[in-house]
């Protein structure tokens, strides 16, 4: 009997050996894994390629089954790891709003085609440089607009709408408290001779009326009109100036009320360059603002084409939607309410018969 259970056990052992074996030949060999990683530009004001901080990258592959999407660092770098041997399609897309977001105030948007890398059983650095994309389906506008005189004038196959066009402004108020906000309901001249199919001969200027600036504060911040005066032109009287004028160097004509003839009293953008960027356009030009000139970049986009109506004998709509940043030392801004980043906001709304 005792050689009985040490045989028995003895045959106990060896199945349990035999099951751990076959156990570990099932198991499957290491997969070797790699890292796809690299660097997302996209070209400046100049054509430089700097770095996308905020892209959005995205691997895409059928063999084996894997879609991911990443955001690249403030250098511009992104890391996809632990891939399998396959073929992966990469792509990406930066918006300069980091919005990331394809609405028409969201920023402009650099992409690129889908690039396919393959890996075995190394790692791989794949370097996507962003173009511009162009935007498709806008046409010739040219709009001739001035309002200097007793009446305003629109002379261009497009008319410029006034009414709906704001110019705004916006700056974190006293550097780090709210985002402060404003518009200037006055353009007294605005030219703009644009053609997508011939951007060296396009060219804009645009002439802002800064007395009639709105914060909400009529009296205070803001000019008030003298009593009866149902809507600002450039000859109206002003009975209280508002204490923004000041810090725009505007000073009314003698005892008020009375109107203002101070050549502070308008801000002038005038166009050098504009160029494909994006899926919009960058028009480079200069800025001239309480006595100071100084060059800045106006990103924009223009708005397709539409007929409200649908009719032959309807309106045509189109127009531009841009921004751009100012400085408020550059500017000779003294307020310490007022951010060092200015940002103004533009919309032009253009019609013309269908």
């Amino acid at each position: 009997m005792k050689h009985f259970r040490s045989f028995s056990l003895l045959l106990t052992l060896f199945f349990i050996l035999a099951l751990v074996v076959r156990c570990s030949d099932d198991n499957p060999a290491p997969v070797d894994l790699s890292t796809i990683s690299g660097k997302v530009t996209y070209p400046d004001g100049s054509g430089t390629q700097i770095a996308a901080a905020g892209a959005i990258v995205t691997l895409f592959s059928t063999t084996p089954v894997l879609n991911m999407e990443v955001k690249t660092d403030e250098n511009g770098n992104f890391n996809f790891a632990n891939l399998e041997a396959g073929t992966y399609t990469l792509s990406a897309y930066y918006d300069t709003d980091n919005t990331n977001n394809a609405g028409r105030l969201s920023g402009l948007r650099f992409t690129i085609d889908p690039t396919d890398v393959v890996i075995t059983n190394a790692d791989a650095t794949m370097d996507m440089a962003l173009v511009s994309s162009g935007q498709a389906g806008i046409p010739v506008i040219n709009i001739n607009f001035d309002w200097t005189g007793s009446a305003f004038a629109n002379t261009g196959v497009w008319a410029y709408d006034q009414t709906h066009s704001p110019i705004q402004f916006e700056f974190p108020y006293r550097d780090n408290v709210a985002e402060f906000v404003g518009a200037f309901s006055q353009v007294a001249e605005l030219v703009v001779n644009f053609d997508p199919a011939n951007l060296a001969s396009s060219n804009i200027v645009a002439e802002i009326d800064l007395a009639s600036i709105n914060t909400r504060s009529l009296g205070g911040r803001d000019p008030k009109l003298a009593s009866g005066a149902s809507a600002y032109n450039p000859n109206s009287v002003v009975e209280t100036m508002g204490c923004i004028m000041g810090t725009f160097g505007i000073s009314a004509d003698g005892t008020l009320p009375s109107t203002i003839t101070s050549t502070a009293r308008y801000a002038k953008f005038t166009s050098t360059s504009i160029v494909a960027y994006g899926d919009g356009y960058l028009a480079k030009g200069n800025l001239v603002f309480n006595g100071v000139t100084k060059a800045v970049e106006m990103w924009f986009k223009a708005v397709t084409p539409w007929n409200n109506g649908g009719t032959p004998t309807a309106t045509l709509y189109s127009g531009f939607e841009g921004r751009f940043f100012m400085g408020k030392t550059d500017f000779n801004i003294g307020s310490s309410s007022v951010g060092e980043n200015i940002r103004i906001q533009v919309s032009i709304v253009a019609t013309k018969p269908a």
